[in-house]
């Protein structure tokens, strides 16, 4: 293996990868695991946060090339699934709407705090 991979506009160091195994031994989520990777890594946004997209991003890529083996996924999304819709059709009104306001007679408004 080379000196270091590139992910995410990142270099890792075979230190880097040896830490990120250890810790997808240890925690039980991807989740965790790129939190805990940002921390170990010091791998932070220029305002302090962890750039914990960045870190999953690049832990599937890792993943990908076989670097590392992460937990599997809690909740894989699918776009192919239909949307469901309603077959029946919607109930006709028991009651006629009237055509202008003024027909409803007068309306009051109440302040709801």
């Amino acid at each position: 293996m080379s000196e270091s991979v590139r992910y995410c506009g990142r270099d890792f160091s075979f230190d880097d990868l040896t830490v990120i195994r250890n810790l997808t031994k240890t925690l039980p989520n991807r989740r965790q695991i790129s939190y805990a990777v940002c921390d170990a890594l010091c791998w932070y946004r220029p305002d302090g946060r962890k750039k914990d997209m960045s870190a999953r991003v690049a832990l599937l890529r890792m993943e990908r090339d076989g670097l590392i083996t992460l937990p599997p996924a809690r909740n894989i999304a699918n776009f192919n699934v239909p949307i469901l819709r309603f077959t029946e059709p919607i109930p006709e009104l028991q009651f006629e709407l009237p055509k202008y306001l003024d027909a409803l007679g007068e309306i009051q408004l109440n302040i709801v705090n």
